[in-house]
């Protein structure tokens, strides 16, 4: 893939920022913890601690739940700090902690909800560790950030106490996000087609998305601005982006689960097998003709008809055939595209903001399929 001159130096930045979130990472949560670790971040002991206890349940499943990561979120986090005018100084690795290590933790208990085998190409961590050292560890790994940031303390009381309150509420609204995800294959058990459509499908799944994607986003654009105490208007247009980027993100991350292939290929649509509801689900109903409507819904809302890996192709290529993908590919663009506009009009052009925009193409790109961004110089 060729660059123009003008994209060489965001590429290099995006390089160099990645560079220093994984030695952050790999700075926070060393394979082998010592004694001066443990105390560091658990407190001194009464009795005794073993090291190899949190080692081996603590800290190697963590470490494998973050090797292969993308890190775009804690290059976002930086990014926001940047767009922000705030130095990386020794809050940026609280703020890529916070960004990454949480992340890792949602994803080690989702891959237990949904019995996942695999997760960045090797066994998920239930598999290789079980499933009590998986939802142990990802639950630690909620907490372990705020650890960082308060021993030893490189933020005042006062940004301590706000960086928690944000937190707490955007962790609630993406458990609330997760809990919705959990609600719809549990939903469909038995009802008709026609009973799952009146409940406004469409609103219902983009609100999924913000709650369970766009939310943990905006706490961290939130957590940057409070870091660098950026005046309120700045703070809300940093949420409010990262909102929506949440949002066009999930939109494309689903897409994959269908058509990463390509063109041509239909993917493995595991979301489609186990009932899950997303935008591609949601848009189909007004897409599709009557008569392939009752095609996909005669697989769709029948569980072993879903299992069929015959069946569910089908109802794959209905989706491509009617142009399902490609209308939920474009409310992605619109949702970045008008976040990235908005966003334009409060912040000047920078070498922050067009690494910005060019860490979202990165991420939006993600399914193999080209969408039309702005470039981050201009509001597009």
């Amino acid at each position: 893939m060729g660059y123009s001159a003008d994209q060489l130096p965001v590429e290099r930045h995006l390089t160099q920022l990645r560079v220093r979130v994984e030695r952050d990472l790999g700075a926070l949560i060393p394979a082998q913890p010592d004694t001066a670790w443990i105390t560091r971040y658990f407190g001194r002991p009464r009795w005794r601690r073993r090291e190899q206890a949190i080692a081996r349940t603590f800290c190697l499943p963590a470490r494998q739940m973050l090797a292969g990561g993308k890190r775009w979120r804690p290059v976002l986090a930086l990014l926001f700090l940047e767009l922000l005018g705030a130095p990386h100084g020794p809050a940026a690795r609280i703020l890529t902690g916070i960004a990454e290590l949480c992340h890792a933790g949602a994803l080690m208990i989702d891959d237990v909800e949904d019995d996942s085998a695999c997760r960045r190409h090797q066994p998920s961590v239930f598999r290789r560790y079980g499933k009590a050292v998986a939802i142990n560890a990802g639950g630690l790994l909620y907490f372990f950030p705020f650890l960082a940031m308060v021993r030893p303390p490189v933020l005042t009381k006062a940004q301590q106490a706000e960086i928690f309150g944000v937190m707490v509420r955007v962790f609630s609204q993406a458990h609330a996000g997760q809990a919705a995800d959990i609600y719809w294959p549990q939903a469909l058990a038995g009802a008709r087609p026609e009973q799952i459509r009146r409940e406004g499908l469409e609103g219902a799944v983009l609100q999924m998305y913000a709650d369970k994607t766009g939310a943990p986003l905006a706490g961290i654009a939130e957590t940057a601005a409070i870091i660098a105490r950026a005046k309120p208007a700045l703070r809300r247009a940093c949420r409010a982006f990262a909102c929506r980027l949440g949002v066009a993100f999930q939109i494309v991350d689903d897409l994959m689960n269908y058509q990463c292939g390509g063109k041509g290929r239909v993917g493995a649509a595991e979301d489609f097998k186990a009932g899950k509801m997303t935008l591609v689900i949601a848009r189909a109903p007004a897409l599709l003709p009557a008569p392939a409507r009752r095609q996909f819904d005669a697989v769709f809302f029948n569980p072993p008809a879903r299992r069929s890996a015959a069946q569910r192709q089908r109802a794959v290529r209905l989706l491509r055939q009617y142009g399902v993908f490609d209308a939920c590919r474009r409310r992605a663009q619109r949702e970045y595209t008008q976040a990235f506009a908005r966003l334009c009009r409060v912040f000047p052009d920078s070498r922050a903001r067009r690494s910005l925009a060019g860490l979202c193409a990165q991420v939006l790109h993600g399914c193999g399929e080209t969408m039309r961004l702005p470039a981050g110089g201009s509001a597009g």
